[in-house]
């Protein structure tokens, strides 16, 4: 089971990987070696999240549903101190 210390240490991971652009929930996903539900569940409800991510914008693929695209909001600083 999963504890509090396994979010702790993914969220700054979680906001690093949005340093360099937007990127969809499988993108993220393969990153950080967790599954996709797993990297949204964090992304809406981590405190650590909350305020400075956010999916303003979604594609459209050939089938299925559209798909966030995350992204870090304006001005926010990751762990690393990169805006």
């Amino acid at each position: 089971m999963t504890g509090i210390h396994d979010y702790r240490k993914t969220s700054p991971g979680l906001l690093a990987a949005l340093e360099d652009g937007p990127k969809t929930g499988a993108e993220l996903s393969a990153a950080l070696h967790l599954k996709a539900t797993r990297i949204r569940s964090l992304l809406l409800h981590l405190p650590e999240t909350q305020g400075k991510v956010h999916a303003p914008h979604s594609v459209t693929r050939e089938r299925g549903r559209p798909v966030n695209l995350w992204e870090l909001r304006p001005g926010v600083f990751s762990e690393t101190g990169t805006p």
